[in-house]
Order: C-alpha cells, then sequence, then structure tokens
C-alpha cells in the first residue's frame, strides 16, 4: 500500500513538472516544507510519504485524496469533485439520525470542527504560499526590467 502511494505521488511529481505547473522539484519540497534530502529520499524510493505531506502536497496541489492513497479515481481535482462522495462516505460513515445517541452528534461535530481547524491551516498555508509567489513575481520582474536597459 505504502509503495502503491509513493508510486502514484512520484507520477504526480513527474506531472507538475512535465505540465511546468512547478519549474524543478525542489519548488516542490520547499512549498510541502519537506526538506530536500528527505524529498529525495522518497522519490528514489528509499522512503516513505508520511500522510501529513501526502495531504499537504494533496491541498496544494489540488491531487485528489482518494487517487493517492486509494488508486481510485482521477489524478487532479476539478472544482466540482472538491469532496467526492467516497471521501464524504469514507469520513462520515454515519447514520445521522440524531437523537438516537447524543455522543454520535457530539462526535460528528468534533470531526467537523477538525475539519474546519484543518482547513484553516490549509488556507494559512496557501495564502503564504501566494505571499511568496507574489514577491518572487516581483524580484522576477525586476531583474527582467533591470535586463531590458
Amino acid at each position: 500500500m505504502k509503495t502503491d502511494i509513493n508510486q502514484r505521488f512520484i507520477v504526480a511529481v513527474q506531472y507538475l513538472i512535465s505540465e511546468k505547473i512547478e519549474p524543478k522539484k525542489s519548488e516542490i519540497s520547499k512549498n510541502l516544507e519537506i526538506s530536500p534530502s528527505k524529498f529525495s529520499e522518497i522519490l528514489n524510493k528509499r522512503m516513505s510519504l508520511g500522510m501529513e505531506d501526502a495531504s499537504r502536497f494533496c491541498q496544494v496541489y489540488n491531487i485528489s485524496t482518494d487517487w493517492l492513497l486509494l488508486g481510485r479515481g482521477e489524478m487532479l481535482i476539478t472544482e466540482e469533485k472538491h469532496l467526492s462522495s467516497s471521501v464524504i462516505q469514507d469520513v462520515f460513515p454515519y447514520n445521522l439520525e440524531f437523537g438516537k445517541k447524543k455522543s454520535d452528534a457530539f462526535d460528528l461535530l468534533r470531526l467537523l470542527e477538525r475539519t474546519i481547524e484543518r482547513h484553516e491551516k490549509t488556507i494559512e498555508f496557501q495564502q503564504d504560499t501566494i505571499i511568496k509567489l507574489n514577491l518572487k513575481l516581483e524580484a522576477t520582474e525586476k531583474e527582467l526590467k533591470v535586463l531590458r536597459r
């Protein structure tokens, strides 16, 4: 299973490079906050991709968690498929008849709170990435102006 996940991760990284979504593997490791040596070890199949890194990878690059972790569906998430029904079924295996058991409702609320917290962290990470990319863009534009002179 882990080797399958790693193999799909490698395929996705190669896709990002070949489609010029990222110019280099080092940019991907930087965006995922994975050290270059650890990233290299994963790509060379000497280390397994951790779940936190897999989650961050999927969030940053719109890669389907179903595809990366389970090999189901398409690699890329389209706008209308942000949460596939299979993911929802995996996360919410409850029969939502509130009142049947109060603890079920509280468990669901705790799960929703944790999900919201994870999404907020993702948004913060993406905002930081946008700021870094904007700074990089400004620096590149300044270099371009100098070169044009």
